[in-house]
């Protein structure tokens, strides 16, 4: 078992000159990313950020992101990923109901001004003592690099080791809500062995390795950017790319122009980067996507033609997953050698360590091939609601399995 920052500091060691992240102005080596992440940790324990504050992250997929991410993780806070689409109550909501004491966020994004959305909402947010802001910085808060000084000068402080050294695997990590169908989102906590561990397995799947190098214009406030993405690829190794809005076009520049071999997104963007790639191939502007090797497709049933067109056209053999925040995410993934058919009507079979159930509204078993309600069990579920107790009770029975809420069937195999 091993804590993010674990993850990352081994890492390090293994390839400190390779590239952790390659952004347009801002590309890291891992030696650098895990440098940056100790001095944000340093300036975070400068601001007074004490173990197990929550820490909000309000940013797109921007470096920034990733290295809050572990800087917060790196003395025991806990992170609060948030939408960059959410509305000022939304905000207020969230940063209320986690009781952060930190905001990291940019300046603007899509010609928002969030620096103009916090000055309305901060007012009730007593607890919210500090705001972070990657950009130009509006009154009463700090800049990103002011940090980043602000820790480059505490460099002989020995209080980020002490307080990395109290850090455990099962201690709650990471906050991310899930908007709920019906009344206000909850806050799923999760701990540092699961993400690690998720994101180790789901992209062990996918056979990964130092050389792959990762697109990931899915959003690090998902679990899909963060955990399957940023960790899963962080945990061997490899490079990441990251798009702030996705458009076809670019994804398909960007996988040409950084040798892609990991492409992730929802069926619609695969669509939408097959259209493009035909389009390529009629006008002459031909893409050249040899370097793409595998990939993850989640969030919605993927259409055959589609999954035929990313496996035969873009050479992408992309695994399917299914789970849920409340899992860490992933449950089950299909595998490389599973059917084109087993791909499409199927989410595969439980990644090790997690087991599943379908069960009547009883929450007894069904027979095979019957519907019922999917449920799972293992070191993915999460450690609770914050503060939700009998929320949490509902979704997590006392044996341990964790009811998702989605109707399933599960055959022989």
């Amino acid at each position: 078992m091993r804590t993010l920052s674990k993850v990352l500091s081994d890492t390090t060691a293994e390839f400190p000159k390779r590239n952790a992240i390659i952004a347009e102005n801002d590309s890291l080596t891992y030696e650098q990313l895990n440098a940056r992440v100790d001095r944000v940790a340093r300036g975070l324990i400068e601001l007074g950020v004490a173990k197990e504050d929550k820490v909000g992250l309000w940013m797109p997929n921007v470096p920034e992101w990733i290295v809050a991410y572990f800087a917060v993780a790196r003395i025991g806070a806990v992170v609060v990923p948030m939408n960059t689409r959410y509305k000022p109550h939304e905000v207020q909501y969230i940063l209320e109901n986690s009781e952060a004491t930190t905001l990291f966020m940019v300046d603007t994004f899509v010609g928002i001004d969030y620096r103009e959305m916090i000055a309305d909402v901060r007012g009730q947010l007593p607890l919210l003592k500090n705001i972070v802001v990657a950009g130009e910085k509006g009154a009463n808060m700090h800049s990103f690099s002011e940090v980043e000084s602000l820790g480059a000068s505490a460099i002989d402080d020995d209080r980020l080791a002490q307080r990395e050294a109290t850090c455990d695997p099962q201690d709650n990590v990471f906050i991310l809500y899930t908007s709920g169908t019906t009344g206000n989102p909850k806050g799923a906590m999760l701990s540092h062995h699961n993400i690690a561990e998720n994101a180790k397995q789901v992209t062990g799947v996918l056979h990964t390795t130092e050389k792959d190098v990762f697109l990931l214009a899915v959003p690090f406030f998902h679990c899909f950017g963060c955990v399957m993405g940023i960790m899963g690829s962080i945990t061997w190794g490899a490079s990441i790319v990251p798009m702030t809005i996705f458009k076809a076009k670019e994804a398909l520049a960007l996988v040409e122009k950084e040798h892609v071999s990991v492409l992730y997104g929802v069926p619609t963007m695969f669509v939408l980067e097959l259209e493009e790639y035909r389009k390529g191939k009629e006008d002459g502007s031909n893409y050249d996507v040899s370097s793409l090797r595998t990939g993850i497709m989640a969030g919605a049933p993927c259409p055959v033609e589609v999954m035929k067109g990313v496996l035969e056209e873009l050479h992408c053999n992309v695994s399917i997953a299914y789970g849920l925040t409340e899992a860490s995410p992933v449950i089950t993934m299909t595998r490389f050698d599973d059917s084109i058919e087993r791909r499409v009507e199927t989410v595969g079979r439980a990644l090790p360590g997690i087991e599943v159930k379908i069960s009547d509204d009883d929450r007894q078993p069904v027979a095979a091939n019957e519907t019922g309600e999917l449920s799972c069990r293992g070191y993915n579920v999460m450690l609770g609601y914050y503060e939700m107790p009998d929320k949490t009770a509902a979704a997590i029975d006392k044996d341990g399995w964790l009811y998702s809420g989605d109707l399933a069937t599960m055959d022989e195999e």
